[in-house]
């Protein structure tokens, strides 16, 4: 059983999902031939990205104000601009 969570203003636990789902992607994954892991590779670039220190070209923008267009219950924020 793998239990879902929304996140930001809506944390409550919005449901469950049985492990019938989970066989059924599982299946579809296999199906299309989508990989379930990342191949080793990948991840030691995601590793190396992820522990660099920005540099002198950094900009920190976590000040500028935004807005999405994704719904409130989305992880993404893939539609966001500079309000």
């Amino acid at each position: 059983m793998v239990r879902v969570r929304a996140r930001g203003d809506h944390a409550a636990e919005i449901g469950v999902i049985d492990g019938g789902i989970v066989a059924g992607l599982a299946a579809i994954r296999a199906e299309a031939g989508v990989p379930g892991e990342f191949p080793p590779e990948v991840v030691a670039a995601a590793e190396e990205v992820a522990s660099r220190v920005p540099g002198a070209a950094h900009v920190d923008r976590t000040s500028v104000e935004y807005a999405t267009l994704d719904p409130a219950i989305a992880t993404d924020l893939d539609q966001a601009f500079a309000a």
